[in-house]
């Protein structure tokens, strides 16, 4: 019996929910069989038929689930099906709403979602039906006509994770009380320091002042308002008095209180400016009165009682009066009276200020305390490099990081440095000479091409300075490079600094900063070292490629700990054949010490030309000059010669994976030697440099004589060539000096040597200025060790070498 009542009620439910187009799908939810034949057969609307794979993909779903378990459901359907038929909006805008699982009223409900109409707003519905519910009918509309006001609520209510969704939303009601007009876009795009500032006393009373005219009004912060709101109420009074003595025809009426509220918005409703407006308002005529907000100068001189109305007519009708004006403004606003006093006492130079110059950018001037600018910080604004190029404008400074304010000497150093710098400056708490003295300290550092950290670098400077910590370390033969990352990384791990204070050599503070590692920790510095060896991937490898008699361990040791096993390990997987095979045998000659005679073997075959010893032994020794913090040098060790495609910069050369570095090892040949330009220790440029020989006609061919005629001799001439430049992107003067630098170093070598010097295109404009001439000859390309070498003046290409190439080269007269 109970089987055939079930059966029944199975088969009226199926017949109702396909006469209200209930997809089967839908039973699978349903609480209660007696629940659902009843909700169906009060549901005087038939639901919109939808294609099951597109209900489960919208909230569609949840309707007809809906309406299965609840009579509200049913109810509100009802009330929204005008005819007989639930649309697909409303079917989606309904879904949206059943899947927050809130409780809610079906007549409320159906006037929601009337009201909204569109699916695109069915996210919303949440904020709309509370918003109903709670009597918000202003908000309500202004989030409805609004999107980005109720993307800008959704996603604070969303985002809190306290007091729940209803109650974050109550913050927002506050804006109901607000008038149609306020600017919504521009208020949603900070939403919650709007909420703030409209719960400051007097703000609200500001906005009802407004009424029509609330579109002008900008409250810029969370402050006490209400003095301000006082002055605006008696001011508008004042306004209104005067402006119905006007005549009735008279057209400035219409736009005074727009132009007021925009006015007292630019001064950012100033009380004392405020009060000055009032002041001087008093004794006005009711046409001066009303013209005095429509324009920015006007307004402000009756604030001021024409204080500064001299120094605007001056700059009226000037090149760059609209920069300047704005200036003018700015400071007044914000009460600069020794930034105007010296405006009105150097005008002159103000005038001279550039469009471009970084003073008129504004967002600059948020960091820039105005009144700390002196006559010679305009001077200085008014330099120019040797190329007739101003030297501090938008395009030459850069000021993202900072925060706060500064003087105009501390944005002027850092704002030419990288970004990590002045996130650095911007976190040193300590007085401004002594952060500019500590943060110059580390300028020489701007190049480094790891991502650094400023919080600890900062962190670091305000326990000491940077050469306070060079002091105490007392590592004399360790760069400032490493020991500056060295110092960062002991404030960043508080792990480093156990094994820092055991580091006494340059090798020490590298193995500290290549090597992490959980076992140098648990080791200590120096049983780290001796287990080096056998606790390193590259150089374990190394061992089983190379023979180490017992007298070179050390040696072996020390190469590896330079992080030289490395470099060998990835160029010889980067490459193959008679390359692995040298990088190998080179490797193990710096281990034995025997580098040098490895590289010098055979120079005089290698340049096909016969060189007297005293030349030999000038070119083996590699010299170096020095001009203050610059250094320019040559240099044939095993890791300066591997890093030529790593420092200054990335090339093909690359030990890794550069696109031509199985011609890298050509760098060890006899005639080549690599020269850096480096400053307070970081590698600024690089050249190669070859011993080689020249000649007017090249290779000569095999041919008949004329008898007749003088057979002329083909004259070679022992030379120096100075190749192609690479400076790290550098540009202006600091590329002009390395050039200087390179050539400098490449004109003393030919000397030493009574050799030619002769230099690639690259340094044109060196050589016009010491007075080189070009020509057209042949430079012999030497034979390499390596097999191949890379021609990097002479045509980009990797050659074997062993004959002439012609050119236009610099020759030295």
């Amino acid at each position: 019996m109970n089987y055939l009542e079930n059966m029944g009620e199975n088969l009226e439910l199926l017949d109702l929910v396909k006469k209200c187009n209930v997809t089967t799908y839908s039973l699978r939810s349903i609480r209660d069989k007696n629940t659902a034949i009843k909700n169906l057969k009060g549901l005087r609307v038939e639901l919109l038929r939808v294609s099951p794979s597109y209900m489960r993909e919208n909230p569609c779903e949840l309707v007809k689930t809906e309406v299965l378990n609840h009579a509200e459901a049913v109810e509100t359907i009802n009330l929204l099906g005008e005819e007989d038929t639930l649309n697909l909006e409303e079917m989606i805008l309904l879904g949206s709403f059943f899947s927050e699982h809130i409780p809610y009223d079906p007549k409320l409900l159906a006037d929601c979602v009337k009201a909204v109409g569109v699916r695109e707003k069915s996210k919303y519905m949440r904020i709309y039906y509370d918003l109903l519910a709670n009597g918000k009918k202003n908000l309500f509309n202004s989030v409805l006509r609004f999107p980005r006001l109720a993307a800008a609520i959704l996603q604070e209510c969303d985002s809190s994770n306290e007091g729940g969704f209803e109650r974050n939303l109550e913050q927002f009601y506050i804006l109901d009380d607000l008038a149609d007009s306020w600017d919504v876009n521009r208020e949603s795009e900070r939403i919650q320091t709007f909420i703030k500032i409209l719960n400051c006393p007097g703000a609200m009373e500001i906005y009802v002042q407004a009424g029509k005219y609330a579109k002008s009004v900008f409250l810029p912060e969370s402050r006490d308002y209400s003095t301000a709101a006082e002055i605006v109420g008696k001011t508008m009074a004042l306004l209104a008095e005067k402006l119905s003595k006007l005549d009735p025809n008279v057209m400035i009426q219409s736009d005074v209180y727009k132009r007021y509220f925009e006015n007292a918005s630019y001064i950012k409703f100033d009380q004392k400016l405020l009060s000055g407006y009032l002041k001087n308002l008093t004794d006005m005529e009711p046409y001066d009165a009303g013209k005095s907000v429509f324009w920015r100068a006007g307004f402000l001189g009756v604030c001021t009682g024409n204080r500064y109305t001299k120094l605007v007519y001056q700059m009226a009708g000037k090149a760059n009066e609209e920069n300047l004006m704005e200036l003018v403004y700015e400071a007044i606003v914000d009460h600069k009276k020794s930034f105007l006093r010296l405006m009105e006492d150097a005008l002159d130079l103000f005038l001279q200020v550039p469009y471009e110059s970084i003073l008129f950018v504004k967002d600059f001037r948020k960091l820039l305390n105005l009144n700390t600018l002196q006559k010679k910080d305009i001077l200085t604004l008014l330099k120019k490099d040797n190329e007739g190029s101003w030297l501090y404008t938008y395009n030459t400074m850069e000021f993202h990081g900072l925060s706060g304010t500064y003087t105009f000497q501390e944005l002027l150093a850092v704002c030419v440095q990288p970004e990590w710098i002045r996130k650095t400056y911007a976190k040193l708490d300590m007085r401004v000479d002594e952060k500019l003295r500590r943060i110059r300290q580390i300028f020489r550092f701007g190049s480094l091409k790891e991502n650094r950290d400023p919080a600890a670098i900062a962190a670091a400077l305000s326990n000491e300075s940077f050469e306070d910590y060079c002091t105490r370390k007392g590592i004399k033969d360790a760069s400032k490079s490493d020991l500056f990352q060295l110092m960062e990384l002991e404030q960043a791990d508080e792990k480093v600094s156990s094994v820092a204070n055991a580091a006494r050599t340059e090798q020490d503070v590298r193995t500290i900063l290549r090597n992490r590692k959980p076992e140098l920790f648990e080791m200590g510095l120096d049983a780290f070292k001796k287990a080096f060896t056998d606790l390193d991937t590259d150089s374990s490898w190394l061992k089983e490629q190379i023979e180490i008699p017992k007298e070179h361990l050390d040696a072996f040791t020390s190469f590896c700990l330079d992080g030289n096993a490395s470099i060998v390990h990835d160029y010889y997987e980067s490459n193959y054949g008679q390359q692995v095979e040298n990088v190998l045998l080179i490797a193990k000659a710096t281990i034995y010490g025997l580098l040098d005679e490895v590289k010098y073997k055979d120079l005089h075959k290698e340049i096909g030309y016969a060189i007297t010893p005293e030349q030999e032994n000038t070119w083996k020794e590699n010299i170096t000059l020095v001009d203050g913090k610059v250094k320019t040098g040559e240099y044939t060790d095993f890791v300066s010669c591997m890093n030529i495609g790593v420092l200054p910069e990335r090339t093909c050369m690359n030990y890794r994976d550069g696109a031509y570095n199985e011609c890298l090892l050509s760098t060890f040949d006899a005639n080549k030697k690599v020269i850096y330009v480096t400053e307070e220790d970081e590698i600024i440029g690089r050249a190669i440099l070859r011993l080689t020989k020249l000649s007017d006609e090249g290779d000569k061919n095999l041919h008949f004589e004329d008898v007749a005629e003088d057979t002329p001799e083909n004259k070679e001439n022992l030379v120096v060539f100075l190749e192609r430049c690479y400076k790290n992107g550098f540009s202006g003067k600091k590329a002009a000096m390395i050039y200087r630098k390179l050539y400098d170093l490449a004109k003393r070598k030919a000397e030493l040597l009574g050799a030619g010097l002769v230099l690639a295109d690259d340094y044109k404009t060196v050589a016009e200025l010491n007075g080189l001439a070009k020509k057209r000859s042949y430079i012999y390309v030497s034979e390499s060790k390596n097999g191949k070498q890379y021609l990097d003046s002479l045509g980009g290409n990797c050659e074997s070498g062993g004959y002439y190439v012609r050119g236009n080269f610099f020759f030295a007269s």
